[in-house]
C-alpha cells in the first residue's frame, strides 16, 4: 500500500511539474517563431588596400547568411551560406558568380608561424546599446619577430557576428591554400589570410585594424535587428556559374 501511495505521489509531482513548465517552453518557442527570418546586423566599414583609394564596405549577418558588398547601390556582391558554407561572388558586369566551395587543404606555411602578442588599453570608444562606454584593447601581432598586424578589440559587443567572420574566413582561406604560391617578402599577408585566417578575430570583434603590408579597415557605423528583404539573400538565376 505504502508503494502505491509512493509512485502516484511521484506520478503527481511529474504531472505538476510539466504542467508549470510547460508555459516558459511555450513562451521560447513563440520568441523563436516571432524572430524575422532574415533579421540581423549591418555593419559600415571604410577600407584600404595597398594601392587602391579608400572605399566602403558592408557586411550584413544573419543567422543564415553573410552578404559584403559596397552599399545599397552595389550590384556585386559576395554572398555566404552559413549553412552549406559555400561563397558566391557575384559580379554584375559579365553576369557571372564564381563559386568557392567548402573543403580543407592540407597546404602549411612555407615558414614559421611565431606570434608574440603585446596588448594595451585603448582610448578608443565605439557607441554602445547601453550608452555605456565600451572598453578597447589595442592588440600588436609580431610575426617572427617582427610588426605585422594591429587590432583595437571592443569588448563584449557584436560578439554575435564573429562566427559568421570565422566560418567564411575559413572558407577563403582554404581556397586561396588550393591555389597558393610563395610570395617574397608577404609572410605577414600570407600569415594573416592564408594560414592564421581568424588570429585577429580571437579577441574580440576588431573595431580597427591596420597591417605591415598596407591593409587597414575600420568600422564607421553598425545597426542590430534590421529587417532584411528576402532578395538580399538570393543569387541571379540567369548568371553563368563557374569554380576556379
Amino acid at each position: 500500500m505504502l508503494y502505491r501511495t509512493i509512485i502516484a505521489g511521484f506520478l503527481i509531482m511529474l504531472v505538476s511539474y510539466g504542467c508549470t513548465q510547460q508555459p516558459v517552453k511555450s513562451k521560447l518557442q513563440q520568441e523563436k517563431t516571432l524572430k524575422p527570418e532574415n533579421a540581423g546586423y549591418l555593419l559600415v566599414f571604410t577600407e584600404m588596400r595597398p594601392n587602391e583609394p579608400e572605399s566602403t564596405l558592408r557586411m550584413i549577418i544573419t543567422d543564415k547568411h553573410m552578404r559584403i558588398d559596397e552599399g545599397p547601390q552595389s550590384e556585386d556582391y559576395i554572398l555566404f551560406d552559413r549553412s552549406s558554407k559555400v561563397i558566391s561572388n557575384v559580379v554584375a558586369e559579365d553576369e557571372s558568380i564564381m563559386v568557392i566551395n567548402p573543403g580543407e587543404q592540407k597546404t602549411k606555411a612555407p615558414f614559421p608561424l611565431r606570434w608574440i602578442i603585446e596588448s594595451q588599453t585603448s582610448q578608443a570608444l565605439m557607441r554602445s546599446d547601453n550608452s555605456n562606454e565600451a572598453s578597447a584593447t589595442h592588440f600588436l601581432y609580431y610575426l617572427n619577430d617582427k610588426p605585422c598586424y594591429n587590432l583595437v578589440t571592443i569588448d563584449n559587443h557584436l560578439v554575435a557576428t564573429l562566427d559568421a567572420m570565422r566560418e567564411y574566413n575559413l572558407v577563403l582561406a582554404n581556397e586561396l591554400k588550393r591555389n597558393y604560391r610563395e610570395m617574397d617578402a608577404q609572410q605577414c599577408y600570407e600569415a594573416i589570410n592564408i594560414f592564421d585566417p581568424n588570429l585577429r578575430l580571437q579577441n574580440g570583434f576588431p573595431l580597427r585594424e591596420w597591417s605591415s603590408y598596407g591593409y587597414q579597415r575600420f568600422l564607421v557605423d553598425f545597426k542590430n535587428d534590421v529587417i532584411f528583404p528576402k532578395t538580399m539573400f538570393e543569387l541571379p538565376t540567369n548568371y553563368k556559374k563557374f569554380k576556379l
